[in-house]
């Protein structure tokens, strides 16, 4: 249960990165329109690594990791100084399945990548970087054999902010039988029957 929990979880994130993190979403000009999908059954199915891209604007602070969390770690925004600043975010989110070892291996990595440029713009800036604490944290679930690691990368020269997520973990048939995954026929697309307009490509 904690498998599928997780892959539900995963999906989460590629919706609101695809949906919402992102604002206006750049189309990479493919179609999934038009293919002929079946419901995945089997990890022999999704033998491979499969990946979905997706880009947009945004303003403000592109990932929030606080110096000094709220009461209990809850999330506390910052105040809103940073609207004026710029940023495009580029998302891959590739996910690798071996059949026949039964292991699922994910990753998301996020490039916020900032523009500007004068005194105004490296004030923000250096301003900004002060509230996300740069990390590369790993936790074991040795119940479930799963690892996760996450880590969050600052680069004041290129004015960039760096997040990744990736998680290994061992995957088995129902688990894929039961998250309503669909492939299309020609085994080059992937998706969820939840959210469609995300598509995976075969890599």
């Amino acid at each position: 249960m904690a498998n599928k929990r997780l892959w539900l979880g995963m999906l989460v994130i590629a919706l609101v990165f695809g949906f919402t993190a992102l604002g206006c979403e750049e189309d990479d000009g493919k179609d999934g329109g038009g293919d002929d999908w079946v419901n995945v059954k089997s990890l022999a199915q999704l033998n491979g690594t499969w990946k979905y891209s997706t880009s947009g604007t945004g303003t403000g602070m592109a990932f929030y990791e606080p110096d000094d969390g709220g009461p209990d770690g809850e999330y506390t925004p910052p105040p809103d100084p940073y609207k004026d600043l710029t940023y495009k975010v580029e998302t891959e989110l590739i996910e690798t399945i071996n059949a026949s070892a039964k292991t699922r291996t994910y990753t998301q990595k996020s490039i916020a990548t900032y523009s500007g440029s004068g005194s105004s713009f490296n004030s923000l800036w250096s301003d900004m970087i002060t509230h996300i604490r740069q990390e590369t944290t790993t936790t074991t679930d040795t119940e479930h054999g799963i690892t996760y690691t996450h880590s969050l990368v600052i680069d004041n020269s290129k004015h960039t902010i760096t997040e990744t997520h990736k998680a290994i973990l061992p995957v088995t048939d129902e688990d894929v039988a039961v998250i309503g995954l669909q492939i299309s026929k020609d085994g080059k697309k992937l998706r969820s029957s939840d959210a469609p307009d995300v598509i995976y490509y075969k890599q």
